[in-house]
């Protein structure tokens, strides 16, 4: 292969890997052991997203655990306060609105949470998901969109940080990453959420 040839080869190799998503950090939630979902940062494209895949028979103390962590971090008074209320009230529906759409039959609850940041927007959506695979190599497929709750870019951003510093700050081997992805986000979006 001539160096013409190879080079080529390995810039086409990079824009296809370019356009692959990049599961840059994960996590078990609660925990390894006692796993009811996973956090992944996906960064693709100039987009970097916080994914909550959540596989659990018990919605109810999955949402109390997450929207116990949003009134510790959003007290009443402060200037996100709000945006966490229809945050979790979003939250709230998702058990009834997957037991609509699966004819009340359900075992396992399976949702994606989605804190998103692009160039151009932010955005918070809940969807139903299908899962494949084993826990370890977890494979996901977006369904159905369930609820994309209206709040401001400044609360999707900080919430997107503050989730990544909870799970991944404390790892000595993240920090570097870490702060270039939260450098990321201090970038304002230029449009509202949509």
């Amino acid at each position: 292969m001539s160096i013409t040839a190879a080079a080529l080869f390995w810039l086409l190799t990079l824009s296809v890997a370019a356009e692959e998503p990049a599961y840059t950090l994960r996590a078990f939630v609660p925990n390894r052991l006692l796993r009811q979902g996973e956090v992944r940062v996906v960064v693709s494209n100039g987009t970097v997203a916080v994914q909550t895949i959540l596989y659990t028979s018990l919605p109810d103390r999955v949402i109390a655990g997450i929207c116990g962590k949003e009134a510790a971090r959003w007290k009443s008074g402060q200037e996100h306060f709000g945006d966490s209320q229809a945050y979790c009230a979003a939250l709230k529906e998702i058990p009834a609105a997957l037991r609509k759409r699966n004819n009340g039959k359900i075992k396992v609850y399976q949702w994606m949470i989605e804190f998103r940041h692009t160039p151009d927007a932010d955005r918070v959506e809940l969807r139903a998901i299908e899962t494949s695979g084993d826990k370890e190599r977890l494979r996901i497929a977006p369904q159905e969109l369930l609820f994309t709750p209206q709040v401001p870019s400044a609360y999707i951003r900080k919430n997107m940080e503050m989730i990544m510093q909870d799970l991944f700050g404390k790892d000595e081997k993240n920090r570097d990453m870490l702060q270039r992805l939260i450098g990321q986000l201090s970038v304002p979006a230029l449009a509202k959420p949509q």
